[in-house]
């Protein structure tokens, strides 16, 4: 499956994803049909529980989820405990999750992902950016590996709770 392919159909489930909260179990089997029409997709199954929604889809025997309100399963990249899971994918070759953390967090997770780059083993490159933004600070650091496998970023962030900058985000991709 394509990464633009693969994208598209994050974007879409993402907006089914809203009808599918407001509709409940009927929009999940229309939405499923949908997505199942596009050429090579197949076995669409979208979940929605406890206010969390999963999406798996299987085409060219790969599988991707996307969704869901846990970190995936086969990390190798540790996760800090005490984040809200706001995002995450898998597939046979990918993993992402999203999360987010108070914002006092911020340097915490900062110093946490740097000692694990530390202590890789691996050549591990390091960026970092302040930007302001209507007199918001706005930090972000990140970590990826020299072969790409690994990347991993903290940032400042919007609460999907409160609308304002006072969230710490961690987003970490690894490729399998």
């Amino acid at each position: 499956m394509t990464r633009k392919r693969v994208l598209v159909l994050a974007v879409s489930v993402s907006a089914l994803a809203l009808i599918v909260a407001a509709c409940g179990g009927a929009a999940e089997v229309v939405n499923e049909q949908l997505l199942e029409s596009i050429e090579g997709v197949e076995n669409v199954e979208i979940n929605q529980d406890d206010g969390t929604f999963e999406f798996t889809i299987e085409e060219d025997g790969e599988t991707i989820t996307i969704g869901g309100g846990e970190v995936p399963e086969g990390l190798t990249v540790p996760v800090p405990n005490g984040g809200q899971v706001v995002g995450a994918a898998s597939s046979d070759t990918d993993i992402s999750v999203s999360l987010m953390f108070p914002g006092d967090q911020y340097e915490d997770l900062v110093a946490q992902y740097q000692s694990w780059a530390d202590g890789s083993g691996q050549e591990v490159a390091k960026s970092e950016s302040t930007y302001e933004s209507d007199g918001t600070e706005i930090r972000n650091v990140s970590w990826s590996t020299d072969d790409g496998s690994v990347f991993v970023t903290v940032s400042d962030c919007i609460s999907v709770e409160t609308g304002e900058f006072d969230s710490a985000c961690v987003t970490i991709y690894e490729q399998s």
